[in-house]
């Protein structure tokens, strides 16, 4: 079995279970602060989309939070949504959007259904009233929401 295949399917398991995540998040705290102790740039980049994916943050005091209520709820007004009223999760939806991807890749990149995929797409189109993914893409690149250089 393939390394990627099995980390994504732990991955899912705990972005899909607050408990199993919950209890992975110490684990996941010393091995980013090893690896950035180190100097492992690339490894700690893996372990923070991880973090990103099963929506676990790392804080850079050493700190953690896990999202558990998947809801997605919250302004999402925060650094990045420019008061967008977009939901952290619909920014990550909207991240891969701005990247050109479908909603079945989509769905696999965040562990989701790709139905729920299609809805977060919708509520983004609404909500910076936009008729299509590209007009969403583009408003997306215009108020420099995402980093140009990284396409997930």
């Amino acid at each position: 079995m393939a390394v990627g295949s099995k980390r994504r399917r732990l991955c899912a398991r705990a972005a899909a279970s607050p408990r199993l995540a919950t209890l992975s998040v110490p684990k996941m705290m010393d091995t980013w602060a090893l690896a950035g102790g180190l100097g492992a740039r690339p490894l700690s980049d893996e372990i923070t989309l991880l973090a990103r994916r099963a929506r676990i943050r790392l804080g850079a005091d050493g700190s953690a939070s896990v999202g558990t209520d998947g809801s997605g709820s919250g302004s999402g007004s925060g650094e990045f949504g420019l008061g967008l009223g977009l939901t952290e999760r619909e920014l990550e939806v909207l991240r891969l959007v701005a990247a050109g991807r479908s909603n079945r890749e989509i769905a696999g990149e965040l562990f989701i259904s790709p139905k729920t995929a299609s809805v977060h797409v919708s509520n983004i189109l609404g909500k910076l009233s936009v008729a299509s993914r590209g007009e969403a893409a583009a408003k997306a690149h215009s108020l420099r929401l995402f980093d140009p250089t990284t396409t997930a």
